[in-house]
């Protein structure tokens, strides 16, 4: 398409901020209307404007425009197109231009986007999971200085609550008065970064902290952060000399032309950074950014292509993006055009929903610096697609989807629960709302959801419930609600139930007043608070939509908006009786809208009930479900009676009704629906309910009853007597309140029980306060009862209260039923030592054999063994119970308790175990070497305490067990009864089906006629409709959108006789409603200013002040042109339904399905109400065939395969009828389009020469003739519009019968039952056993946990050391002392540990209480004599031998090891050992291994190499030392000597075998990779190999590390397990997980015997070892969740106190140096030894 023609004299400035209009001169305005847009959009202005008024008088329709008032009409799009940034002239001068192209080659570059990249410049959206498009370095361009003058005059001009910044506003004016050349530029290098959702202009180095817009840095130009849908123009002007404009159009793909220029960014204030209130209704604050590049192409196609991408589906026209560039490198920078393939995947099967929805959420991350959610961050667009065909709501049929179903999209869309799943919120809060940065995205993203809804082709059903609407946001959210409903033809549905919609209802009712093709047939403004303003407002758009026929009402709820006047109610209703009471038809008013096919009407909890609904009543003959309320007078609840008989008189098949405040006085009008009845739902009903209960003149076995909820006397509270010979309903839900259970079970139970009642739900009492009626209901089939939600203690209390004998009479009188079926009693028995009634509900099941579903959980039944074995023994002989409800409250309380009891259990141990370490403390004595023998005898009777609490935690594991493999044999059992009952059913069914067979296929034949009706009669519909002689013009929907002309403009309109022309053929609109809303009584003149980007700005307009052609930008026209106009919807409005027809004979089977019947039902109707008036009876005829099988599948219980098989046994050939019916020609969109209003008329006389039109063109003679032609073109137009107009009119008042049969409307009226049945798991037992063991740890966990009682016992060191001259002056540039503990039957392991570590050792070594310390130093001494010696012999006499050893002494006999403490006593006498010879630790490191293992030959010179320092030192590194294990007592020295007998099978990794968690992720393979690449002498080698690993979980290797970084060993564990892990857990955490490992070296333990510990805990099966177990998954779960709240390790007193002394010392020796510095000790021959007691 050719650009605008665009002269310069008739150009407009481009203002920065968007000025009002002022309104015309006019009559004395009124304030009808409300601004219809208020805020600032990213796609729409509005400008107030003056339109005309209704009459005061309704009646007086001559007079409908002789009152003006102003108003803003709806929301206007900005079209693209060139605009006044195109003759801006970009300066030459230095200040524009660097000095030389050089350098700015050299510093802008593109910049790295892989997710691999270390650029710090993307980095930063790389943390957030934003996937960055385009990223380079260009030079930005800003005003040198702030013009005080211009800030000064820009700040009286705009509204000062808007945040305005200098620098930004200086450059802003002289964009605006086109004097750039006056402006001073200063240049500074950013970096532009480009997503799918936002545009960007940061620092080099990309900051989380300062990505805000007006981020300041010294008063240099701010970051530019700025969101895709709030650019509002590019231009581009090159400023390389000597190009031409003869290159290729394609140059922009060409990477050889770099065209160096200047790039001018246009964009709307953020919503984000402006003040959202009532100032901003209607402007918008406009900015700009510039920069240079020496390369424009290569940014600007990946922005244009983004550009496209978030707004996919859009017709060009309504992109608010002007794209220009100079006009001598148009050709240079054209952009491409976009493969369709790319486009259709943009598109998906949503029309691009998902794509702007993507964007927008794309856009809110990164301008807030928040991480995308889990469902973005792993799907993108496609995340968001799926997640919206994931709300369609697609029943199945027969088990499995129909085939018509299968290809169907997305139709529906719930914006509220989209946008919390896409910002992983919780969806139980619909508080969208939220202040903080992460809460406030649902809001945008629903936002822009509203957005996209504008344009879009494909979603019918918008459903936006509880959305707040709160100040701060309420005019974004008026903009994009009215722009939604204002573009949007494809919505047929509505439903903003429970959001606030305050103040908004005239917004919506002129959106829908002026939308092309409205096809709303469903609203839902329930508890919306609207006002009689609101409803007034509604009034007028639905009276536009149903008096103008373009649809029909099908569903209005209203309900809970009391705030609305009876008034307003009246008119609303009359509008619809009467139209010429609204006034506002410009012409004659249209007829009544045919009001025959609302099935659904629910005003509740409102002031509806008056003479509007009276005379509204009779109109409803098709009405189906109704729901009013009275407000409780006289008067009301009589004109609630004479509604409810008006309804009956006009035939209405009212199946649900709804009533709040009624009373008697309406049983009679209730009971003329006897014969069609289905729900009645009667809230805060008032007096006598007899007749209601009892009292049906006619049995109504369907009709399911629910009252009592609310109830109250009314003067008289007694009831009348039943008068015997009534019925009831088949179904009763009864509320106990004000006792009207009690009074309504009295009045049941005198009754004949066998008036009809077959199914009874009780709410709000306890089932054993039936008794009395107990008789009555062992005639019932279904039984239910809800008792009030209480407490464990009230509900027991009551049961004690009726007696355990009584509630046993219960269970006896009830079990003598043979009719009863279902039986659920949830949340009333009670367990546990308090009653038996689980064992009660067994015996019940012994007895009755009618019985099939059953259900009694509760959250207070405590499962006991001996009841459930009660339970079980019932199903030896039953047989018939095939649904028995899941005990899961049942079990959560069960588990409640075992955690609670646990938790006593472990209370009690620890407590035995405090009072036997007191007993030993007040015994000890140095002085008695028998001290132990009282304190062994006194602690006698606290042991026998501790081993009972340990059984009786055994016990509750063996009883759970029990108890789930008890429910596991009930399960089978169960089962088995429901696959015996299935087989015999089927037996049955076919049974009575043999017999039915000749009524199934008389249905067969009904059914084959139904569908070949249908067929003909669509045949028939289709054929008239190419004929153009349908009551509605059938054109695609995206016809709509090809031109801009077809909606609303801020220019006046035309006038054609004296009337406002609309620009809008009249099919859609017969009777002139929508130029109503937007004519002007007088034009503006030529002085108004101009909003930037307004359509007088960008259009030429013909002499009349009219656009004459739609425009589409040369730029991004040009790259839509292959992909304008691509939709998801066919070209021909038939197709959807052509492809149900043809579902007739491929899925013959589903045909009768109420989905098919509504899918049908809702095509049809957008092809225009005659359609569906004809195919009305068919629908009916087959939704009658329908219920019959319905019925008959009832009563014989066959399943609907079975009776599919008979009834569709013959087919359909469909090929057979299409040779019949008449042929159809092709559809042609020019033939249905009027020629003379039609949008595209435009684009078909820019397209066509003279000789293609089809007046023959100037080929008359003389170029008039065609003017003639198009004359005689017109006229015919006008021909077909007038005879158009009288089949709608024709057709409309024709239209007076709705569906007798056919129920669109979904959904139950009664509240949802509450669910009582739910899966059985198939693991019962293991999941039953693992989730009580769950219960138990956790308990314990909650529980203190004894620190070791040798933490409160002195410590004795012996300190060993060699007096070598050369070790002791030596200064290594690192000391790792290598840190152990054992206890003294490891003597052995320590001394070949010590022969092989030849440096410092820290050992600590525990004595039990019956070992001898003096005996014990005299082994501990002669081990490390020998150790020494062996070193002396290895090192030729240069002895480097210095061991520490601390000696800790139990106290109580069989205490657990305490192996933690004794490690910590090692590690600070370690620091304490480094500290005799140096200042500080600065040098110290240590080595932290058990006692059996023993150092490789080169582990001592690798971890005191200088390589050694510099890791663990100065990069604090944690490093690995692989440890292995050898399968016998040969232990290898050397990397080769281990590979030999690892490869025999001789050695393995530590534990790999039968624990690879806690060595596995040393990477075993590696290290032998690594290894054998080394030079066995050459330690250097080894540390260049190191590799780096990640902690996992369990992970437990031995490690050297700096001695200052080593934390502390949690002293409560004790004993075998998890010791060494929680610690390396710490050091993780610590360390952020990372570890090295050190090839070449290793550790390596011989076998050996486990130790006394480990057979503590995981020895023979015993309740001692059970308890150990428990009690250490219990430690281990507290440390985990101690670690990750950030705690630290628990350590004794005595631990703490030491530590602090410690570092006490190192703080004085660091303040005195000279002082602390210790002397070296002289040298001598023997070891040095010295007890020093702590």
């Amino acid at each position: 398409m050719d650009p605008p023609r665009h002269d310069e004299k008739d150009s407009h400035p481009v203002m920065a901020t968007a000025t009002p209009l002022p309104p015309p001169s006019a009559p004395p305005q009124l304030d009808l209307v409300d601004s219809l847009c208020c805020g600032t959009d990213a796609d729409i202005i509005v400008s107030p404007v003056a339109i005309p008024l209704p009459s005061s008088s309704p009646n007086n329709n001559n007079n409908a425009t002789s009152a003006a008032a102003t108003v803003v009409p709806p929301p206007f799009l900005i079209p693209t197109g060139t605009n006044t940034l195109s003759k801006l002239i970009i300066p030459t001068s230095k200040d524009w231009k660097p000095s030389t192209s050089s350098k700015l080659t050299k510093k802008c570059n593109v910049i790295s986007i892989s997710s691999h990249s270390n650029s710090s410049e993307t980095k930063g959206l790389r943390k957030l999971s934003i996937p960055v498009t385009s990223a380079e370095t260009v030079a930005f361009l800003y005003a040198a200085k702030k013009d005080k003058s211009i800030i000064q005059q820009f700040k009286n001009e705009n509204d000062t609550t808007v945040i305005i910044d200098p620098i930004d506003a200086t450059m802003a004016k002289h964009i605006e008065n086109n004097t750039l050349d006056e402006l001073k530029m200063k240049r500074t290098y950013r970096t532009a970064i480009l997503t799918n959702g936002s545009l960007q202009f940061k620092k080099m180095k990309f900051n989380l902290s300062k990505t805000l817009f007006f981020d300041r840095d010294s008063g240099n130009a701010a970051n530019v952060n700025v969101s895709l849908f709030d650019l509002r123009g590019v231009h581009v002007v090159p400023t390389t000399e000597g190009s031409s404009s003869g290159t290729s159009p394609n140059a922009i793909n060409n990477d050889d032309d770099n065209i160096e220029g200047v790039v001018l960014v246009a964009f709307r204030l953020s919503d984000n950074n402006a003040n959202n209130n009532a100032n901003n209704n209607a402007k918008e604050t406009i900015r700009y950014a510039a920069y240079q590049t020496p390369n424009v192409s290569r940014f600007l196609l990946p922005l244009a292509t983004a550009l496209a991408s978030a707004y996919t589906g859009r017709p060009s026209w309504s992109i608010p993006v002007s794209w220009t560039t100079g006009s001598s490198y148009s050709q240079q920078l054209e952009l491409p055009p976009i493969v369709r393939e790319t486009y259709a995947e943009w598109m998906g099967n949503d029309g691009g929903f998902s794509a702007a929805v993507y964007a927008a959420a794309l856009a809110f991350c990164v301008q807030r610096k928040v991480s995308l959610g889990n469902v973005l961050k792993n799907g993108g667009r496609e995340a968001v697609a799926k997640c919206v065909l994931e709300q369609q709501r697609l029943t199945t049929m027969q088990g499995k989807q129909p085939r018509f179903l299968l290809n169907v999209g997305p139709k529906e869309i719930d914006l509220v629960k989209l946008a919390l799943k896409l910002s992983n919120a919780n969806p139980t809060n619909a508080n969208v709302n939220a202040k903080n940065q992460v809460g406030m995205m649902p809001e945008v993203l629903i936002l822009a959801g509203l957005r996209a809804l504008s344009f879009n082709l494909v979603l019918r059903k918008l459903t936006l419930s509880g959305y707040r609407n709160d100040n701060k946001n309420k005019s974004l959210f008026r903009s994009a609600l009215g722009q939604a409903l204002l573009y949007n033809v494809t919505l047929r549905e509505v439903n903003f139930e429970s959001s606030v919609l305050t103040d908004l209802g005239e917004m919506i009712g002129v959106a829908w007043a002026m939308n092309a093709q409205p096809l709303i047939s469903r609203v839902n403004f329930s508890n919306c608070k609207l006002n009689g303003k609101d409803l007034e407002g509604l009034r007028n758009g639905l009276a536009r939509i149903w008096c103008g026929g373009t649809a029909l009402a099908e569903s209005i709820k209203l309900a809970n908006n009391p705030s609305v006047p009876a008034k307003a109610w009246e008119e609303f209703f009359l509008a619809f009786v009467d139209p010429s009471t609204c006034g506002y038809w410009p012409r004659a008013p249209p007829p009544p809208p045919n009001l025959s096919f609302l099935q659904e009407l629910d005003v509740r909890g409102t002031h509806a009930i008056g003479p509007g609904l009276l005379k509204f009543a009779p109109k409803l003959n098709g009405l189906r479900t109704l729901k009013l309320s009275s407000n409780g007078n006289k008067d009301d609840l009589s004109m609630a009676t004479e509604i409810l008989t008006s309804l009956a008189k006009a035939g209405a098949p009212l199946e649900r009704i709804a009533g709040e405040n009624l009373d008697a006085s309406c049983d009679a009008a209730l009971f003329a629906y006897s014969a069609t009845l289905k729900e009645l739902v009667l809230d805060k009903f008032r007096g006598d309910a007899v007749s209601l209960l009892c009292g049906w003149p006619q049995p109504v076995p369907a009709l399911a009853m629910t009252i009592g909820s609310g109830y109250s006397h009314s003067s008289d509270p007694a009831w009348s007597s039943p008068s015997g010979f009534g019925f009831s309903p088949g179904t009763l839900t009864i509320f106990n309140d004000n006792s009207f259970v009690v009074d309504a079970m009295y009045i049941l139970s005198s009754c004949d029980y066998e008036n009809g009642l077959k199914k009874l739900t009780v709410h709000n009492m306890h089932y054993s306060q039936l008794l009395a009626t107990a008789p009555m209901l062992t005639s019932l089939e279904s039984f239910l009862v809800y008792p009030t939600s209480s407490s464990y203690s009230a509900t027991l209390s009551i049961q004690r209260s009726m007696g355990v004998p009584r509630v046993a009479a219960f269970w006896s009188i009830l079990a003598e039923s043979k009719t009863l079926r279902d039986l659920h009693l949830p949340d009333q028995l009670v367990g546990g030592n308090d009653s038996d009634e689980l064992a009660m509900v067994g015996r019940f099941l012994k007895t009755n054999r009618s019985v099939r579903s059953i259900g009694f959980d509760s959250p207070f039944l405590l499962l006991k063994v001996e009841d459930v074995k009660v339970l079980r023994s019932a199903f030896y002989g039953n047989k018939k119970v095939t649904d028995l409800e899941y005990p899961s409250k049942a079990r959560k309380f069960t588990m409640d308790q075992i955690g609670e009891e646990t938790k006593k259990l472990w209370n009690e141990v620890a407590l035995c175990k405090r009072e036997i370490k007191k007993l030993f403390q007040r015994a000890y004595s140095k002085y008695n070497s028998r001290w132990r023998d009282g304190p062994n005898r006194q602690k006698l009777p606290w042991v026998e305490r501790i081993r009972v609490a340990k059984r009786r935690i055994g016990q509750i594991q063996r009883d759970q067990k029990k108890i789930a493999t008890l429910l596991e044999e009930i399960k089978q059992c169960v089962r088995a009864n429901k696959m015996a009952q299935r087989l015999q059913d089927e037996t049955k069914a076919n049974e009575r089906l043999v017999r039915r067979e000749g009524q199934l296929e008389q249905l067969g034949e009904k059914k084959k006629k139904f569908a070949t009706n249908l067929v003909t009669k669509l045949n028939k519909a289709k054929l008239r409709g190419r004929q153009q002689k349908s009551a509605k013009t059938q054109l695609p929907r995206s016809t709509y959108y090809k031109s801009s002309n077809m909606w609303p403009s801020n220019t006046p309109p035309k006038k054609r006789n004296g009337n406002p022309h609309s620009y809008y053929n009249y099919y859609n609109d017969p009777y002139c409603t929508r130029p109503y809303w937007w004519y002007y009584p007088t034009s503006y003149n030529d002085t108004n200013d101009w909003m930037y980007g307004s359509d007088a700005s960008i259009y030429e307009m013909d002499d009349d002040g009219h656009r004459d052609s739609d425009t589409d930008d040369a730029a991004l026209g040009g790259m839509l042109s292959d992909v304008d106009g691509m939709t998801c919807e066919p070209d021909d409005p038939w197709s959807n339904v052509d492809a149900l027809v043809q579902q007739v004979e491929s899925d013959y089977g589903a045909v009768l399905s109420p989905e098919y019947i509504a899918l049908l039902h809702e095509e049809c109707s957008e092809l225009g109400p005659d359609v569906v008036e004809n195919i009305r009876g068919t629908l009916d005829d087959g939704a009658a065939v329908s219920s019959k099988l319905d019925e008959i599948g009832e009563k014989t219980d066959a399943p609907p395969e079975m009776i599919g098989n008979i009834v569709d046994g013959g087919g359909f050939d469909l090929a057979a009828m299409d040779i019949a019916l008449a042929d159809i020609p092709e559809y042609e969109p020019g033939d249905s389009i009027d020629s003379d209003d039609a949008g595209d008329v435009v684009d078909m006389y820019a397209g066509a020469g003279p000789r293609d039109l089809d007046d023959g063109g100037p080929s008359f003679g003389s170029s008039r003739h065609a003017v003639l032609a198009g004359a005689r073109r017109r006229a015919r137009a006008r021909k077909s519009s007038r005879l158009m107009r009288r089949v709608r009119e024709d057709t409309n008042r024709r239209l007076q019968m709705g569906y007798r049969r056919v129920d669109l409307i979904t959904g139950k009226l009664q509240e949802d039952e509450k669910p009582y049945g739910n899966m059985w798991p198939r693991d019962l037992v293991e999941s039953w056993v693992e989730e009580t063991q769950a219960q138990q740890i956790k308990a314990i966990a909650k529980c203190n946990f004894d620190l070791p009682a040798v933490s409160t016992q002195p410590i004795y060191l012996l300190k060993q050391f060699s007096p070598d001259n050369s070790y002791l002056s030596s200064q290594n540039e690192i000391d790792v002392v290598l840190v152990t503990q054992c206890s003294l039957d490891r003597l052995p392991n320590l001394r070949a540990q010590l022969t092989h570590w030849t440096g410092k050792t820290s050992v600590a070594i525990y004595l039990k209480p019956s070992e001898c310390r003096v005996d014990a130093q005299l082994k501990i001494f002669s081990a490390i004599e020998e150790a020494r010696n062996n070193v002396v012999q290895m090192c030729d006499g240069h002895v480097r031998f210095d061991v520490a050893v601390t000696l800790v002494e139990g106290c109580i006999d069989d205490e657990p090891y305490p192996i933690n403490y004794l490690r910590n006593v090692a590690l600070l006498e370690a620091r304490r050992q480094h500290l005799r010879l140096n200042t500080s630790l600065d040098k110290s490191a240590v080595l932290l291994v058990d006692v059996d293992f023993r150092p490789s030959n080169h582990l001592f010179k690798a971890l005191h190499s200088r390589y050694a320092a510099r890791r663990i030192l100065s990069e604090r590194q944690v490093v690995v030392c692989p440890a292995f294990e050898s399968l016998n007592e040969t232990c290898a020295n050397y990397v080769s000597e281990l590979k030999k007998l690892v490869d025999g099978g001789q050695a393995e990794g530590f534990h790999l075998s039968h624990f690879p968690q806690g060595h596995g992720p040393t990477q075993f393979d590696l290290f032998w990779e690594k290894s054998m690449q080394c030079n066995g002498r050459d330690v250097s080698e080894f540390w260049q190999r190191a590799y780096h690993i990640k902690h996992e979980n369990l992970f437990e290797p031995y490690i050297a590390m700096a001695s200052t970084d080593a934390p502390l060993y949690d002293e409560r564990f004790q004993g075998y397990g998890l010791n060494k892990v929680s610690h390396l857990a710490t050091i993780a955490s610590q360390r952020g997980g990372d570890f090295t490992v050190l090839p070449g070296v290793f550790l390596v333990a011989p076998a050996h015997e486990r130790s006394e510990s480990w057979a503590k805990r995981y020895g023979t099966r015993s309740d001692e070892t059970d308890f150990n177990r428990l009690a250490l998954k219990g430690l281990y779960y507290n440390f985990t969740q101690n670690l990750e709240s950030g705690g630290e390790s628990v350590i004794s007193d005595n631990t703490r106190s030491q530590n602090d002394l410690l570092w006490e010392q190192i703080k004085r020796m660091n303040e005195k140096p000279d002082e602390c510095n210790p002397a070296p000790t002289q040298p001598g021959t023997g070891l040095k030894e010295a007890v020093l007691c702590y």
